[in-house]
């Protein structure tokens, strides 16, 4: 009976607030959850899932980790890892690791990345992800592949844009007991470094299905090192903050999301960059 209601209980804030589930594409990286989820002008470890372009800026490896949790629900928690290995000549490679959920439901993936600069201003990257959903009660496990393509440039020392296509093909999980069509995603983004300090963001998403969701997002250097981050997004008027430090070769990041209906969403990242 507890795993019932349980079950019953997390499907419901599912339903409530789908884009929580893995499948839904999550940014990853405290550092996006600061600023509201805008994740494409990254250019760290953890472009390896928010936007391969960003890998080409990555000049030594770099092996991260992240995890949130949801509305402080541990059966939503979402964590995952990333490998980032730069070549002289071939640009960066990376894989990524992403698990979502709990014994009774969860939704776990693997992805291969692979970024490069076409030239001093201009990044692509790709990505190819292997999805699996695991149900069990009733009983049930089934995969599928998606594809994502990303694309970075650099206008001015001011400006400069993004954008990412994540599964155009609308790729489907398919198991004995349910069908899921993992969502196809579009995003843009354009970044203003008012400062050396400062730097404004403003990123649109747009579901194939849904309306799209507006962001918009600060990145402030308090003294070297140390950064706070902010955001708003259009979606049920959900904001983001946190703060980052680097210290030695690791870069670390603490953020919470809110939303109005259900609460907080906490998050943590770290990175570590080898010589």
């Amino acid at each position: 009976m507890y795993k019932f209601i349980l079950a019953l209980l997390t499907s419901s804030i599912l339903i409530a607030a789908p884009s929580i589930a893995g499948t839904d594409k999550l940014p990853a990286g405290a550092e996006s959850n600061a600023m509201a989820g805008i994740s494409i002008t990254n250019n760290n470890i953890w472009s390896a899932w928010n936007n391969q372009a960003g890998l080409s800026s990555i000049n030594k490896v770099q092996l991260g980790w992240y995890t949130e949790l949801p509305y402080g629900i541990s059966e939503l928690q979402n964590s995952g890892m990333a490998l980032a290995i730069p070549t002289d000549k071939y640009g960066t490679f990376a894989v990524n690791v992403n698990y979502f959920g709990y014994s009774l439901y969860n939704e776990s993936a693997f992805g291969l990345a692979y970024g490069k600069k076409l030239s001093e201003n201009v990044s692509v990257g790709v990505g190819l992800n292997y999805h699996q959903i695991s149900i069990s009660e009733p009983k049930g496990n089934a995969g599928t592949v998606t594809a994502e393509i990303g694309l970075q440039t650099t206008f001015s020392p001011k400006l400069s844009s993004a954008f990412h296509l994540y599964n155009p093909t609308r790729s489907v999980i398919d198991t004995e007991t349910t069908e899921e069509e993992l969502p196809g995603i579009a995003k843009f983004a354009l970044t203003y470094k008012a400062s050396e300090k400062v730097h404004l963001v403003s990123e649109i998403e747009k579901d194939f299905d849904n309306d799209a969701i507006l962001k918009f997002g600060f990145d402030y250097t308090i003294i070297e090192d140390l950064h706070i981050r902010g955001g708003i997004h259009s979606n049920d008027f959900e904001y983001g903050f946190g703060v980052g430090y680097k210290f030695s070769k690791f870069n670390v990041d603490v953020a919470s999301k809110y939303q109005q209906d259900l609460g907080f969403t906490p998050s943590v990242s770290m990175f570590y960059t080898f010589n």
